[in-house]
């Protein structure tokens, strides 16, 4: 400049000022050496910034910062939203609706198109495969026996070296960890099986109750209670619930889990310093706590060290074998007919249990289980914790075996929607109706 006071950038400065040499000041909404490139505030997800808070999406992706898709539908600049076409809804139009159908056992893929959960058929999947199809599903099967070699694990004096056989056929898969010895575990043994004795002459009504937060909108207690025998599962709860899942607990079945926190809250009560003087010490329960997974062996000595008052007891492997065998025979029965589980199966902890039921009870009713693919939209997962299942679909062998179950007229297995007309049937039959 005339004055020499002309500030030169040699590249220019194409969207600020040339403070000093080499300097540019850049307008609002631009960077760069040269003031040559765009920013946006909002980062461009699928996208690139072409010009101050503006971006240019990548096909198929919309909105500010080119985060939103319309699968099945149109994306509006101005309402800056997707118009979803018929039969679609969700913010990016990906949630087909079936108003007209429903899908009561299953759910909506396309506008009035249901896939059906694991054993349901049928336009609006309210056709129970499961229970229509029991009798094929297990004919030649055994699952009810009038006497088995064993129900729980007991020392049987020189006759235990048989039993000592399946012990080691069920835990042969432990790793090292898991490992436990013969002496130690017999030591602890009783000498009699606890169920032998009922087999014969069995309990007349048995009740199952699940734990799932269905049984909430239930007022079920006194309809539990009534039962000769009650089975709970792993530490549901009673105290605080007795309205809706009664009070009464004969049975409590612990799995892997609640087995090692079993142990882990008695060894931390065995560390303790002792009550003060005056102070009544801890009843022993009368619940019976059964165990089976192979995991658990190494537990029972401790456990039974623990609480020698306590009736906790292993399910035989002499029961669960051939238990787990129909289990699976089923399943590769429900598979051959296009019914298998969509994802890896869990053990089925609650079959375990109802399974025992099926051999010490004449009438079995089951509270609390909920179709394993309708957890995710069933609000609460267990009726007394805020717990999410891991995988929804992990169970859904399970549930559609019980169902067969329920087919076959062995158990009655009371749905959500079936828990009032469960809870009236009980409460005439046990004169608990005013």
């Amino acid at each position: 400049g005339k004055d020499c006071n002309q500030a030169l950038c040699p590249s220019g400065c194409g969207h600020g000022k040339c403070l000093r040499p080499g300097y540019c000041a850049c307008e609002e909404g631009w960077r760069g050496k040269q003031c040559g490139e765009p920013t946006c505030k909002k980062r461009c997800v699928h996208g690139n910034c072409r010009y101050p808070n503006f971006c240019k999406c990548e096909a198929g992706w919309y909105g500010w910062q080119c985060d939103r898709q319309c699968h099945h539908g149109v994306f509006s600049q101005r309402k800056q939203a997707c118009v979803c076409r018929q039969g679609w809804r969700g913010e990016d139009c990906k949630m087909a609706y079936c108003d007209l159908t429903g899908c009561v056992h299953g759910y909506c893929v396309a506008p009035e198109k249901c896939k059906c959960f694991m054993a349901w058929a049928g336009r609006n999947c309210t056709d129970d495969l499961a229970r229509s199809l029991a009798d094929e599903l297990t004919n030649g099967l055994v699952f009810r026996a009038s006497r088995w070699p064993a129900l729980t694990v007991y020392n049987s004096g020189k006759k235990f070296d048989e039993s000592w056989k399946w012990i080691r056929k069920w835990t042969s898969g432990l790793e090292e960890e898991w490992k436990f010895g013969r002496t130690r575990f017999t030591n602890e043994l009783p000498y009699n099986d606890t169920f032998q004795e009922v087999l014969q002459d069995k309990y007349k009504t048995c009740v199952a109750v699940g734990n799932s937060g269905k049984l909430l909108d239930l007022k079920a207690g006194s309809a539990i209670d009534a039962h000769e025998l009650v089975m709970r599962f792993n530490d549901a709860p009673v105290r605080g619930y007795e309205e809706n899942v009664g009070r009464r607990t004969t049975i409590r079945l612990l799995n892997r889990d609640y087995a090692d926190t079993l142990v882990a809250r008695q060894q931390r009560r065995a560390g303790a310093p002792p009550p003060p003087p005056g102070k009544k010490a801890r009843r022993p329960s009368d619940v019976i706590t059964l165990m089976w997974r192979a995991e658990s062996y190494q537990h029972y000595a401790v456990l039974r060290k623990l609480l020698p008052g306590e009736r906790i007891y292993m399910i035989s492997p002499q029961f669960l074998l051939p238990l787990l065998k129909f289990f699976k025979q089923v399943m590769e029965r429900l598979a051959e007919k296009g019914m298998s589980g969509e994802v890896p199966q869990s053990t089925p902890h609650g079959f375990v249990g109802i399974a025992l039921l099926m051999q010490i009870c004449e009438k079995i009713t089951v509270y609390g289980f909920e179709e394993p693919s309708k957890l995710q939209e069933a609000g609460k997962y267990h009726y007394y914790d805020r717990i999410e299942p891991l995988d929804p679909h992990a169970n859904d062998v399970e549930f559609s075996v019980l169902r067969i179950l329920d087919g076959l007229g062995i158990i009655r297995l009371c749905l959500p929607d079936e828990h009032e007309a469960c809870v009236g049937e009980d409460q005439v039959h046990f004169g608990l109706t005013e």
